[in-house]
């Protein structure tokens, strides 16, 4: 049985590295495009976060 701090922490990390990467992906792609990958990567984060709780919670 995994600890839900460590889901946490990785969770976290990943936030940060999709960050940087849409940071870096601004500067080759559209704006367009770049609002509907911004808005998945919002809800991935939202729908994590709330597992990350629901898993400390239980």
């Amino acid at each position: 049985m995994r600890e839900p701090g460590v889901f946490c922490d990785a969770l976290r990390t990943l936030a940060k590295v999709s960050i940087i990467e849409m940071a870096f992906q601004n500067l080759q792609i559209s704006l367009a495009f770049l609002h509907i990958s911004g808005i998945l990567h919002i809800l991935l984060y939202i729908s994590g976060v709330a597992a990350c709780h629901w898993l400390s919670s239980s």
